[in-house]
């Protein structure tokens, strides 16, 4: 009896801590107090997690305060909608802390990887975000470890709350009423006139000025509305159509003159001071590529190496393409080669590109302005393959993953009217940016990824600049081409971010000497140089080779805002987003070609250089862009320039040139209204 006295005792004495763990901590406290603890935390937790999750991503609060009203009912309507679903707050808030966390946390880790927050069209990119996402390393910051520390106590103070929605009628109620609330809410967020009633941003060139404006959260919501690409002003068929019909009668009546000589008349007016279209000074000839050393321990910078190639090409080539010839075509869209010289000077202990600094014969040359920074590589794709731009589209939208639904007119089936056969070749993954989808709408005979490439050889985890020329090569010389003219796309992998982790088969040459560098930056410089080398031995055995062929380098961007970081500092907001936008290009053949440094122009007018330089047929659509880029030499998502050299910032508010309109117009039809689109345009005139 005794006994059983004793453990009941034991029993009441363990029951209230029982009661506590399973009801929270709150409930041993006074009714008053839990009642105050309540009504705290439904005002005051959503704008915590607004702050913690805008913390993660600002470097100086910036947010005004009518914005941060419409963020905070954002935030408090997502708080209120999961105490309708649970019916119990401390749960409600656990939920909450540890969905606001993923939320700052995936936009955190984006941010480092590719310079820009999360924004609606990202749901397309996912599967290739996953692709090379085990190349990156998780920026474990202090400041990323002090906020996650205060949702982890967000969560663990969540057991003071003891509210609880009792009757299944209250219940209901206050379900209901948040879900409304909730869907107003993002409604009036993506709305136009909310952007001019509270001041929103709408920097859409710079989603990273513009979230940190707006407010993460609310910045996305707000930019679903572009995901739709309203149709432009003044837009009809029968415009498209009357520009058609202006410009195949333009090339029906064309002087028949070579279009080289009309390339190089073109470009002489947009060279920088002092340069120009002109001939080069014959050299000794070398001896065959063949002979051309490989890198050795004598020479371990392989500057000799170098040199031999830029000996090698820098001859008069001693031919010319014959009436009528076709020669191939390459184009090296080349990962994240630039000249980060065009956001701030600097020294390094060996030159970076001194292949590409000193080709001169038979090279046409410049600088380019894409319309991305950091990734996005499939955007700088389209608007060369295409001749579209980005000017008129969401920055930050991938038209490949949202526009590209069907067959689509593009350089390639114009080159496929004229006789070529055509390969893409990509050495990644066949998924990314939908390529393996987008390519056959494009009309390429042949497509490679990785699995189906011959030549693997790898610098860091990806497939080599030398390995991808080789590939190259075999696709030239395929015997199945039976003498037909090659076009053949290629975008590398070599020098793709990732550029903190250590590779056993690639040790960093290149180091900055004049400035306070990163360990980043002096990979990526160094990864450059390797790519440089590489297409020095590229064009060296080009041209040795009997068939003709041109070649078309160029970047598809800058490297991410961390790798970059060095040099942007004490810069202000527009010279980072005109610095970072610009990446350099050559075009060079092994044959007579007229020479020209100091070009600028953009990704969207490529084509109509490549399509000059090998003397071939223009569409209306081509003929058109040959008259924008006349009046307008250079355009991209954030600015455009004009034939006198000036810049502006493109500008909703702003009426654009009408050569612009038109070709906003005509790009509408392209793109959006394709059971109207006028084909005519974008294929040869008979």
């Amino acid at each position: 009896m005794g006994d059983e006295t004793i453990n009941s005792d034991t029993q009441a004495k363990r029951k209230p801590w029982k009661q506590v763990l399973r009801n929270g901590l709150g409930h041993s406290l006074p009714r008053y107090l839990q009642m105050i603890l309540n009504i705290i935390a439904l005002a005051a937790v959503p704008y915590l997690a607004f702050f913690l999750v805008e913390t993660l991503f600002q470097i100086t609060f910036m947010i005004k305060p009518q914005i941060q009203v419409l963020n905070y009912i954002l935030y408090a309507a997502v708080y209120l909608t999961l105490f309708g679903i649970t019916g119990n707050l401390k749960w409600a808030t656990r939920i909450y802390a540890v969905l606001m966390w993923a939320v700052g946390t995936l936009n955190y880790a984006v941010i480092a990887f590719r310079s820009t927050p999360i924004v609606p069209w990202d749901i397309y990119s996912l599967n290739t975000a996953v692709s090379v996402a085990d190349n990156y390393k998780f920026p474990f910051t202090a400041k990323y470890l002090i906020v996650t520390g205060l949702f982890l106590a967000l969560f663990v103070l969540a057991s003071l709350l003891t509210a609880r929605l009792k009757g299944r009628l209250t219940h209901l109620s206050v379900l209901t009423a948040s879900i409304v609330l909730l869907t107003g809410s993002l409604l009036y967020a993506m709305r136009a006139e909310t952007k001019d009633g509270f001041g929103l941003d709408d920097t859409l060139f710079n989603t990273n000025y513009m979230s940190r404006h707006n407010g993460f959260v609310l910045n996305f919501v707000h930019s679903v509305r572009y995901l739709n690409v309203e149709m432009p002003a003044g837009y009809s068929v029968a415009r498209v159509e009357a520009l058609n019909e202006a410009y195949s009668e333009q090339l029906k009546q064309r002087e028949p003159e070579s279009r080289r000589i009309q390339l190089s008349r073109q470009t002489a007016g947009r060279l920088s001071p002092g340069q120009s279209v002109s001939g080069s000074e014959s050299q000794p000839a070398l001896n065959p590529v063949t002979a051309l050393p490989v890198v050795t321990a004598a020479d371990p910078y392989h500057q000799a190496e170098i040199s031999r190639y830029l000996q090698a090409v820098n001859t008069e080539a001693g031919r010319t393409l014959a009436p009528g010839e076709e020669p191939d075509i390459v184009i090296v869209m080349n990962e994240a080669f630039s000249d980060m010289r065009a956001v701030q000077d600097y020294e390094t202990n060996l030159p970076v590109m001194p292949f590409f600094e000193g080709l001169t014969v038979n090279t046409q040359k410049g600088i380019a302005h894409p319309s991305v920074v950091g990734g996005n590589t499939a955007t700088s794709e389209f608007e060369f393959l295409t001749g579209a731009s980005m000017a008129f589209l969401p920055s930050g939208s991938i038209a490949y993953q949202q526009y590209i639904k069907g067959p689509t007119p593009t350089l390639v089936s114009l080159l496929e009217e004229q006789g070529y056969g055509s390969a893409a070749l990509h050495p990644y993954h066949a998924k990314g940016w939908m390529r393996n989808s987008v390519y056959p709408y494009f009309g390429f005979d042949r497509i490679k990824f990785l699995p189906d490439f011959a030549n693997r050889g790898q610098l860091r985890r990806y497939i080599s600049d030398e390995a991808l020329y080789r590939e190259i090569m075999m696709e030239l010389d395929r015997p199945m081409n039976n003498g037909q003219p090659q076009f053949v796309f290629t975008i590398s992998m070599q020098n793709h971010g990732g550029y903190t982790k250590d590779s056993p088969n690639f040790k960093p040459k290149v180091e900055i000497t004049d400035l306070k560098s990163s360990k980043a930056l002096n990979v990526y410089l160094s990864l450059v140089r390797e790519s440089d080398r590489a297409l020095g031995r590229f064009l060296a055995e080009l041209k040795e080779r009997e068939k003709p062929t041109l070649v078309l380098f160029f970047g598809d961007h800058q490297p991410n805002d961390y790798t970059a970081g060095p040099l942007t500092r004490g810069l202000d907001a527009e010279d980072v987003t005109v610095r970072r936008r610009e990446v350099p290009f050559l075009l060079w053949a092994n044959y007579d070609l007229p020479e020209a440094e100091g070009l600028r122009t953009s990704l969207n007018y490529l084509s109509n250089y490549v399509l000059a330089g090998a003397d071939l047929e223009l569409s209306p659509w081509h003929a058109f862009l040959r008259d924008v880029e006349a009046e307008i030499p250079a355009i991209n998502d954030a600015f455009y320039y004009t034939a006198d050299g000036e810049r502006h910032i493109l500008d909703e508010d702003v009426a654009l040139p009408d050569i612009l309109s038109d070709y906003e117009i005509a790009q509408y039809n392209y793109l959006f209204d394709v059971s109207n689109r006028v084909e005519p345009l974008f294929e040869a005139v008979d």
